[in-house]
């Protein structure tokens, strides 16, 4: 079939991700967050000497 084509074409995948809600007997009481910290850390970026 794709030898019958005349264009090059490059098969793929198409996936699709929904979120799975889980129901448990067990409840854990906790307080909320209050603060939250995130940092960004490039590797190999030129010019590093690396």
């Amino acid at each position: 079939m794709w030898q019958s084509l005349n264009k090059p074409y490059q098969l793929s995948l198409f996936y699709k991700a929904s979120p799975v809600y889980l129901s448990s007997e067990i409840v854990l009481d906790s307080s909320p967050v209050l603060k939250a910290d995130f940092g960004v850390h490039i590797m190999g970026s030129p010019g590093k000497g690396e």
